[in-house]
């Protein structure tokens, strides 16, 4: 009875020996092949949201360039006109003062004409070139200039001459009148470039959510596939393997007995 115990394990640890499985080299590639893909679609999706990333903060940027020249525009025009306002207000007073025999009057505004021109030319210095491409800003940036020049020489005019005439001399509404309709085509456009900066931002973000959302499908496929592959040649194999020869032996030592 001993011997044929010993025999049966004798037979038992050949089985063991004889249950080492081993993995079909094509199983091996295929399965090197899905994790590869399985990495590449990550690189994929890290770069499709890097490149959204960049688009979104170039989009972003655009915007507050806009927006910042449109300031400091707006600043130099609002400027500009506090400038005119006050020259036309010094040459009432300065034809009151031809009436009435007055001296003076006019000074504290041309005061506050000099600052305000100050104040504009600071403004329009921190406004950025245009394009050479970009001929409505650099038509607008040319009727500034030709509006600020025109106040200039209007305000040194009446410094110098102390005479009403200088206002006949220059003629500062129709400076104001090109500025006014170039500048609303200028609000006009920049809206029209907020919007289309805005309506790829969107895009790009709806472009991004759908590209990521079949990456994760296919991601998702390539984890159920290696889950299948690494079950059917590597997990259910050794099983198999373990159950078979001890079966085997199982039946032969009860043959035996």
């Amino acid at each position: 009875m001993r011997a044929r115990t010993y025999a049966t394990t004798i037979r038992v640890s050949e089985g063991k020996r004889d249950i080492a499985p081993q993995i079909p080299t094509q199983h091996f590639l295929g399965l090197l092949l899905i994790i590869g893909l399985f990495s590449l679609l990550q690189l994929m999706s890290i770069a499709i949201i890097s490149n959204t990333m960049s688009q979104v903060q170039r989009d972003t940027t655009a915007n507050d360039r806009l927006r910042e020249q449109q300031t400091l525009l707006d600043q130099a025009r609002m400027a500009a006109m506090n400038a005119s306002d006050k020259l036309n207000r010094a040459g009432i007073y300065l034809m009151v003062d031809k009436e009435t025999g007055s001296v003076g009057s006019w000074n504290s505004l041309m005061e506050e004409v000099q600052v305000s021109l100050k104040q504009a030319q600071d403004y329009y210095q921190q406004i950025e070139k245009p394009d050479d491409n970009d001929s409505d800003s650099q038509a607008l940036l040319r009727s500034y200039q030709q509006l600020y020049q025109g106040l200039v020489e209007l305000a040194d005019g009446i410094k110098q001459s102390n005479q009403i005439d200088v206002f006949f001399m220059v003629p500062i509404q129709a400076y104001q009148n090109d500025f006014t309709q170039k500048y609303g085509h200028y609000l006009a456009n920049n809206t029209a470039r907020q919007k289309q900066h805005g309506e790829q931002f969107l895009v790009s973000l709806y472009r991004t959510h759908t590209i990521f959302m079949i990456v994760l499908g296919l991601l998702l496929a390539v984890s159920f596939g290696v889950w299948g592959i690494v079950n059917r040649i590597i997990i259910r194999p050794p099983q198999s393997h373990y159950l078979s020869p001890w079966a085997h032996c199982v039946r032969r030592s009860l043959t035996a007995a």
